[in-house]
């Protein structure tokens, strides 16, 4: 699993809680997640690559990627916009806590987001 999910550390005995931040959130994934699509329908990801570098969140979305490409859906909550535009198919912001009309993917900008989250869109 850590060549697998390119998990950065000296040796496998290595604590998880001396590992970065990319390489914590890669562990918690393989612990659970492998051989996932053929046990659940639905995997939540709630703020998945918070704090991580570039690299780890790229490796993270991979990974996102190939379950969604398994049969997985993949429900992603998460605050980072860029992060919505690169992974998502589609978006729905939640307008005063209530879920707002879809966006997909290639209909999506920052700015009409923003604007959906604010109440303001039509």
């Amino acid at each position: 699993m850590i060549k697998l999910l390119n998990v950065k550390t000296p040796n496998q005995r290595q604590l998880i809680r001396n590992l970065s931040g990319g390489n914590k959130q890669k562990v918690s994934i393989g612990k659970w997640l492998y051989g996932a699509e053929a046990r659940y329908k639905v995997l939540i990801f709630i703020e998945p690559t918070e704090g991580v570098d570039i690299g780890a969140k790229m490796e993270i979305y991979a990974h996102m990627r190939r379950l969604a490409a398994e049969g997985a859906a993949i429900l992603i909550a998460s605050s980072d916009l860029g992060e919505i535009a690169q992974v998502c198919h589609r978006a729905i912001p939640f307008v005063h806590g209530r879920p707002g009309a879809d966006i997909h993917a290639r209909d999506f900008s920052e700015g009409q987001f923003i604007t959906a989250i604010t109440g303001d869109a039509a």
